[in-house]
């Protein structure tokens, strides 16, 4: 080969660890191999820029009159400049243990992967969190707000029938936030169109201390003990709260009878009260 320049219409063998060199200036550009025998475990080939750290790989494509660049390698970034496929799984800061189309972010069992068409899902120790797909975001574990004070919402996974928790509106039921499952709705809070709020609950309501209930509501309504009155010849009785029960005539009816009354008694958090009068 001359050293002006020559062109080979065969393969060029360096049979020693020979480099191949492009030097200008006190700036380079190196390839060479590394092999120290045929059992060498760690046989490699090596490709090095120096000098300044300026240096740097750069892959680039020509068609015609135009050049467009397609990936740079520098000291501390590599660069893809057009778009690539990796028929793999990739780990960033560590290997991947996740295996198929899958990211795996500091962690080898972390980060993302492919399950199926139109589905990711997000792995957190090898324990697969959540999964996206085209119409629902499902949690395999509990759901948290706040790290102090938490909300979480989460599921057993034991019930006989799903429960959705929906929040809708209408012209003349505005916001409906509303719980139910695939046998119809259980409870809604709604607000109206003039501000006011409705709570309703598809059943009966049963609270475990009747407390409040018990100091409001009368549970049971009495006639009270029995009260014998004399009525005298031209008078006139009435007793507050009290209905007539019973008369006892002798002789003629305007003689001097008895009148038999008992109180109206209703009955509020375990006390009778008699019923006031207007």
């Amino acid at each position: 080969m001359q050293k002006n320049g020559d062109t080979l219409s065969g393969g060029l063998t360096f049979e020693n660890d020979s480099i191949l060199a492009w030097i200008r200036n006190t700036d380079w550009a190196k390839i060479g191999f590394k092999n120290d025998a045929d059992g060498d475990t760690d046989s490699y080939m090596w490709f090095e820029t120096g000098d300044n750290g300026n240096e740097y790989f750069k892959w680039r494509s020509r068609q015609s009159t135009t050049t467009k660049d397609l990936m740079t390698l520098k000291w501390d970034a590599l660069n893809i400049l057009v778009n690539a496929v990796i028929n793999g799984s990739l780990g960033v800061g560590s290997t991947n243990a996740l295996g198929g189309s899958s990211i795996v972010l500091g962690d080898n069992d972390t980060g993302f992967k492919q399950n199926g068409d139109g589905i990711l899902d997000v792995y957190a120790n090898s324990q697969r969190v959540f999964r996206f797909q085209n119409g629902v975001a499902i949690a395999f574990k509990n759901i948290q707000a706040g790290d102090g004070k938490k909300f979480t919402l989460s599921s057993s996974n034991n019930s006989t029938k799903n429960a959705t928790f929906n929040l809708w509106g209408a012209s003349t039921r505005p916001v409906v936030a509303e719980l139910g499952n695939e046998a119809g709705w259980h409870f809604y809070s709604q607000r109206n169109t003039d501000n006011s709020v409705i709570f309703s609950v598809n059943g009966q309501i049963q609270p475990s201390n009747w407390g409040n209930f018990d100091s409001r509501y009368v549970k049971d309504v009495r006639l009270g003990t029995r009260v014998v009155q004399l009525m005298a010849r031209g008078g006139r009785y009435e007793k507050a709260g009290h209905a007539i029960t019973g008369l006892r005539i002798i002789g003629e009816v305007d003689g001097d009878d008895e009148a038999i009354f008992r109180p109206i008694q209703k009955y509020i958090n375990g006390t009778w009260y008699n019923v006031a009068q207007v």
